[in-house]
């Protein structure tokens, strides 16, 4: 846990460079992992998501928004845990995934929202020159409510994701819930927030974790469990196609596992 949090401020910043090919399978999900540096299966894997989207709905009507989102992820493999790390910019990235996102945004009344989504795109890995179509489906609910005087939230994920080449598939159903609590002072004029969330990753279908260390077997994981905080504004500020309304970190533990996970955004 120690060595996570010293080598999270790096993320942004540097990678080690591998010296062998690395697969894409275990990570061309990354964009539904989230951004964060993860451990698993004899190594370290930081993931950057950026959450592109239109500013506006494509559609819209009655109680119905049409969004599109275009989230891009890097992932660097390797971090040199055991030795010092080489300063400055990353030399390379290792993968990169562009899967824009078609969201049926249906309001069923003020504090219930259900989204199914269709997402279509592709993830390229740079140590190999390898490509893959990415496609997923899957449906979201968020309802919001009181607990204890504090804006609360209750959030759901289930999802489907695969790509081709290959034969790896997510499956997962998610729940999440978020507690909301205004803070003293403001920001750009809006006022500040901060929340506390915890969330369970059911994996349908056991995800998979590539191992490339001697002697270390792959990790398959069926669930997961992650407690966060984060920070915002009462109202996001940001350019109209990247909209970060919340920042904030948490922790994420299940199987052979972990992850200490950047929240841009919602948590879930």
């Amino acid at each position: 846990m120690k060595r996570l949090f010293l080598y999270l401020p790096l993320l942004l910043l540097t990678a080690y460079r591998p010296a062998f090919a690395v697969e894409l399978s275990d990570f061309v999900f990354a964009n539904y992992l989230g951004s964060g540096l993860y451990s698993a299966a004899g190594r370290d894997v930081g993931v950057l998501a950026i959450p592109f989207s239109a500013p506006e709905p494509v559609y819209q009507r009655d109680n119905l928004q049409v969004m599109v989102n275009i989230p891009v992820t890097f992932g660097f493999f390797n971090f040199s845990t055991g030795s010092p790390l080489p300063p400055g910019i990353p030399e390379r990235l290792d993968t990169l995934t562009v899967v824009p996102s078609v969201n049926f945004e249906y309001q069923m009344n003020n504090s219930w929202k259900l989204t199914p989504f269709v997402d279509l795109g592709f993830g390229k890995n740079f140590s190999d020159g390898s490509n893959v179509g990415i496609y997923a489906t899957g449906i979201r609910s968020n309802l919001d409510f009181q607990l204890a005087g504090r804006k609360a939230r209750l959030g759901n994920r289930l999802l489907y994701a695969a790509y081709s080449p290959g034969d790896n598939v997510l499956t997962s159903f998610d729940t999440g819930v978020e507690v909301t609590r205004p803070l003293k002072g403001t920001l750009f004029g809006k006022k500040l927030n901060a929340s506390l969330y915890v969330v369970n990753f059911l994996y349908l279908q056991n995800l998979q974790f590539v191992s490339y260390a001697s002697g270390v077997p792959s990790a398959n994981v069926a669930m997961q469990n992650e407690i966060g905080i984060t920070f915002g504004l009462g109202r996001g500020i940001g350019r109209p196609t990247l909209k970060i309304p919340r920042i904030g970190i948490g922790y994420r533990v299940g199987g052979d596992v972990s992850a200490v996970r950047i929240v841009f955004g919602a948590p879930f």
